[in-house]
């Protein structure tokens, strides 16, 4: 691992198929040793025409306005040349911002990296909230603005700090080994169902396209799970499935493996 992309984009709505693009910002940067951010080698920002009224909550959301945009372009061409000289493209809410990329930035790519779904904030580091300015504001930095350059720099300054539950590792240490080790999807097909409860504690969902609890599970503890399963929820007798290294930040994971 030698360089990362770091990128946001601030957007018309949540769906690429409708939405546009407002502003988005890529860093490029260096990774020292494989597991240290190191120097920035790159950077790019630019504002997009929509070619139609922001809506009014994304104005009051983001700061900005028609006026802002009006005749401004972003060039797709440059933005992608900079995510093509990265190993790993990260960002806070990946699956977001990689549906952005592949629709209106035709950029493609497995390579991804999310600080949201590849950080345990909640249950390991303890904190009450996953957005990035919450984040922030835990490690005592104030972003004053929603403006995509501004959360890219704050996600970067977040991942440069310790974790707060083991002061050695950087946050983006934890997020590159996550990121590296990849997640297995496992299916608990057959669970009875007095076992659910158990099963939402160890952070299963419920499919109801397919009736099945669903979980997607760091590689490294599988095995630790499987024991678990095999123990106290099918006594000897499972009936699960799993699928290994999923591509579970792509846009249409959840319908591609039917977990709706």
């Amino acid at each position: 691992m030698k360089t990362i992309a770091a990128l946001d984009f601030e957007t018309t709505g949540l769906d690429p198929q409708t939405g546009q693009v407002i502003e988005a910002a890529v860093i490029l940067l260096e990774v020292d040793n494989s597991k240290a951010l190191g120097r920035e080698l790159e950077s790019y920002t630019s504002m997009n025409d929509p070619g139609a009224p922001i809506p009014q909550e994304v104005m009051e959301l983001t700061g900005i306005t028609d006026e802002m945009v009006r005749g401004q372009k972003l060039d797709w061409i440059k933005f992608n040349a900079i995510l093509k000289k990265a190993d790993l493209v990260i960002a806070h809410n990946a699956r977001f911002d990689r549906g952005w990329a592949e629709k209106h930035g035709q950029f493609s790519s497995s390579a991804w990296g999310c600080t949201h779904a590849m950080i345990d904030w909640k249950r390991t580091h303890k904190m009450p909230c996953g957005t990035l300015r919450h984040i922030a504001w835990e490690h005592g930095y104030f972003p004053t603005s929603h403006r995509a350059l501004d959360d890219v720099r704050t996600m970067l300054h977040v991942l440069k700090q310790p974790t707060k539950s083991r002061p050695q590792e950087t946050y983006f240490e934890e997020m590159l080994r996550n990121a590296l080790a990849g997640k297995r999807l496992v299916l608990a097909r057959g669970s009875a169902f007095e076992k659910k409860d158990a099963l939402k504690s160890r952070q299963f969902f419920w499919s109801g396209l397919q009736k099945v609890w669903w979980s997607l599970v760091p590689e490294p503890e599988w095995e630790e799970l499987k024991g678990w399963l095999e123990r106290d929820i099918y006594n000897g007798r499972p009936t699960f499935e799993t699928i290994p290294q999923v591509d579970f930040l792509a846009a249409d994971f959840k319908t591609k493996y039917r977990l709706e």
